[in-house]
């Protein structure tokens, strides 16, 4: 796999927290080998710097970058998918999937820097990294949690439909709130508006999204925000187990991470979701569970459960 920023801020992470290099590799889907030379050419375990690691990632790919000359119609093409929220990434791997010639992402992204057309489109803008820890984190502990120790180890092998996680996004101001989870193998998505933090509101709210799954379901796993503090109705009510992740541990629902930044796309820092309809809540739904994924070969998460569905079939 190819390490981005992001990544590389985890792995420093992990680092610090004292994992193996082993137990990192697994934890981010890498080789141990590729790890070890990450971190020895940056600096080592104790020196090891996320921002200077990808500033000389990408100095370098750029200067090993051969510039190719390509036809207004594979840019018209490619412009498109940018437009409909497609990253740079995902348009090379869906065109690669389709057997088209694509330039690579760094090319795309020279292509529509600075191109205001496409600024809407983009997940990601210019935004330093922000420190997270206990002195900027007011919330108490809940009664009763079950450790992500204690998760079957089956979850981790994202190998079942129904291994879920789940997480709460703030609209700005504390007005409005958006429920958000995914599943762990298809990663798909469910999006639901809250009003409030409350937890026993939450509660109602993901018990009436997931009863259409509950045959299906296996676990649920959430932070420790005190609005999953009623875990223990959710489990009784859904028939799962239910896990609470370490604190400050974000990289253990690492997927649910990153469907929230993705989100953040249609949904940006600073947007109040006091007057966000539910229609406009199942369009990012629907925008989300047809959007490529690289892990899933760039198949869209509903393709891919279809396709798991069909093979089940096929089977009986």
């Amino acid at each position: 796999m190819r390490l981005n920023r992001d990544i590389r801020y985890q792995i420093s992470a992990l680092l610090a927290a004292g994992h193996q290099q082993k137990v990192i590799a697994k934890l981010i889907g890498i080789s141990e080998g590729g790890l070890s030379k990450e971190i020895s050419r940056n600096g080592g375990r104790k020196k090891y710097d996320p921002d200077k690691a990808d500033k000389r990632a990408v100095k370098l790919q750029h200067k090993a970058h051969i510039h190719y000359e390509y036809s207004d119609e594979v840019w018209a093409e490619t412009e498109a998918l940018i437009k409909e929220d497609l990253s740079p990434e995902q348009v090379v791997g869906r065109r690669g999937l389709e057997g088209k010639k694509t330039p690579s992402v760094p090319t795309i992204y020279r292509h529509i820097k600075g191109r205001d057309e496409f600024k809407p489109h983009l997940r990601h803008g210019d935004k330093k990294y922000r420190e997270r820890g206990p002195a900027k984190d007011g919330r108490g502990s809940i009664t009763g949690q079950v450790p992500i120790d204690l998760r079957p180890a089956i979850v981790d092998e994202k190998s079942r439909f129904g291994d879920f996680e789940i997480d709460l996004i703030n609209g700005a101001l504390h007005k409005g709130n958006l429920l958000t989870a995914n599943d762990r193998m298809s990663m798909l998505c469910i999006l639901e508006p809250l009003p409030t933090k409350d937890a026993t509101a939450l509660a109602d709210t993901l018990i009436a999204a997931f009863s259409p799954y509950k045959r299906l379901l296996h676990t649920v796993t959430s932070d420790n925000g005190k609005e999953f503090a009623d875990h223990v109705r959710i489990a009784q009510k859904l028939d799962v187990g239910y896990y609470f992740a370490h604190p400050y541990h974000s990289w253990e629902r690492g997927a649910n991470e990153n469907m929230n930044g993705l989100i953040r796309q249609y949904l940006p820092k600073g947007t109040s979701f006091e007057d966000l309809t539910r229609d406009e809540v199942k369009w990012i739904e629907w925008k989300l569970n047809n959007r490529p994924r690289k892990r899933l070969g760039f198949l869209t998460p509903l393709e891919y459960i279809s396709r798991q569905v069909k093979q089940i079939y096929l089977a009986t």
